[in-house]
């Protein structure tokens, strides 16, 4: 049995060998459509590396025109502050304070709102027992100096 792979013999014996050895392999016929494409892709890799490498001159820009240009333009904005420590430092003191205004008509805003409670710390009163036990031991000592 003689496949369709085999190379082609120089007598054809039958017919029906003929017609199969006729016919190329079909990887074969793609190999001319890979080399061109591999051709291309090493041409455009060459003609990217030569464009890469010529001077390319970048001239400086005209910064008079470009300026002029820039104060002829019609601006949407009048103006605009930018928003600094040293701009808003002085925002802050043009704005009026709340509580300086209260504070001239007479009154103290805060006091209304909150209700001032004495209060005990726990530190005072550890530091009054400490002083009253220091107290008791000193005389404690000194009444036993007397007896001795």
């Amino acid at each position: 049995i003689r496949s369709c792979w085999s190379p082609i013999s120089k007598s054809p014996t039958s017919g029906s060998e003929n017609s199969c050895s006729a016919v190329a392999p079909r990887a074969y016929e793609f190999k001319a459509v890979y080399d061109q494409r591999r051709q291309n892709a090493l041409r455009q890799r060459e003609e990217e590396e030569r464009k890469a490498r010529q001077f390319h001159s970048r001239p400086v820009p005209n910064f008079k025109a470009m300026h002029k240009r820039l104060q002829d333009m019609i601006v949407v904005q009048k103006f605009t502050l930018p928003t600094t420590p040293e701009t808003l430092k002085h925002s802050r003191k043009r704005q009026v304070d709340p509580n300086r205004v209260d504070e001239m008509n007479g009154k103290d805003s805060r006091a209304a709102l909150t209700e001032v409670k004495p209060f005990q710390l726990r530190s005072e009163q550890r530091v009054r027992e400490r002083r009253g036990f220091d107290a008791a031991m000193q005389k404690q000592l000194a009444e036993r100096k007397q007896q001795v």
